[in-house]
């Protein structure tokens, strides 16, 4: 690789991470992103698969500024859950009503979630990613396994790829039991 594209590559870097971080009120010093972020939100999959590093993990806080800013400010996350009797509930709302949902699981259970099988359209600044997934929680007493899916809904603005909706559904209850003895 020659020099001059080895510059122009680490400028690309530093005004990458230096708006990050402040595009999002934080501290220059500080940024939001690190060099690894900033490169992976240049593609899709580099995207899809930071979000599913940044969700796992065992119990505890979650970096959610770095969530933040992986996503537009109106960001949407809409979840479909279908309850034992058969219920569904929905959960929509904003990247701040999402984090205060789930962040007090998080710290109290370790939760990784695993991408099965991804399915990627797009077309010019837009794309949709079909991603199946197979979580697993652990609490107290218990390994509690679910799959689904998520889809991703992303957009290509100043230079760099955004999330502006989720939308995931869990599979049914009933279904989940089935797995534990795969």
């Amino acid at each position: 690789m020659n020099t001059l594209k080895i510059k122009s590559i680490s400028i690309s870097l530093i005004i990458i991470l230096s708006w990050s971080s402040s595009s999002f009120g934080q501290d220059a010093k500080t940024p939001v992103l690190s060099a690894y972020d900033s490169i992976q939100i240049l593609s899709v999959n580099g995207l899809i698969t930071s979000v599913y590093d940044l969700i796992s993990g065992p119990a505890g806080i979650r970096n959610w500024d770095k969530l933040q800013a992986f996503c537009l400010p109106n960001a949407s996350f809409i979840s479909i859950k279908i309850k034992p009797d058969g219920e569904e509930v929905y959960f929509n709302g904003t990247i701040h009503d999402y984090i205060e949902m789930i962040s007090p699981v998080l710290e109290q259970n370790a939760y990784y979630e695993n991408e099965i099988e991804r399915s990627v359209q797009s077309s010019d600044n837009i794309a949709n990613v079909f991603s199946t997934f197979e979580s697993y929680s652990y609490e107290k007493d218990a390994t509690l396994n679910q799959k689904g899916v998520n889809s991703f809904q992303l957009i290509y603005l100043d230079k760099r790829w955004w999330i502006a909706n989720i939308l995931w559904k869990n599979e049914p209850m009933e279904m989940r039991f089935q797995y534990r003895d795969e």
